[in-house]
């Protein structure tokens, strides 16, 4: 098997680009492809707020439609996604340029503590997501009796 230095640093960069979504950021845009959010979904700018009775994520979604956003939560777990549809072209029409990008969103955020899942409050206008999600108490650990 013959080595190569592209395949590695490919493989390195896949690794760094899983590690950052573990901590639930983007990877630094100054070194992200734009072929690679293309193949793998876009990731959309992101803010996390840690606030004293509430987690707010707020979330830039561009040309997308409220009905193609959908949330899912699984415990300390938050998962956005989206589509953004293409945008039908005329025959006629000749681009000089065609840089705005259609496809999927794909977010993983991992929130700093429990939230009360019934309580929380998302709403979408002009473009930007805000999700509130209230912080509930940590369940503490319980003695249990043996009988």
């Amino acid at each position: 098997m013959e080595f190569d230095p592209f395949e590695e640093l490919k493989n390195m960069r896949e690794r760094m680009e899983a590690m950052y979504q573990e901590l639930g950021q983007n990877y630094p845009s100054r070194i992200r492809q734009p072929w690679r959010e293309q193949t793998r979904g876009m990731y959309p700018n992101t803010d996390i707020m840690d606030h004293k009775n509430e987690v707010v994520v707020t979330m830039d979604l561009p040309g997308v439609q409220k009905s193609d956003i959908n949330l899912h939560i699984d415990g300390e777990t938050l998962t956005i996604t989206a589509e953004r549809q293409t945008e039908t072209k005329k025959e006629e029409e000749s681009y000089i340029a065609h840089e705005r990008r259609y496809g999927n969103y794909h977010r993983t955020v991992r929130l700093p503590a429990p939230v009360n899942e019934e309580k929380i409050n998302a709403t979408f206008k002009n473009g930007v997501l805000e999700i509130h999600l209230p912080k509930t108490e940590k369940t503490r650990g319980k003695q249990i009796k043996i009988e």
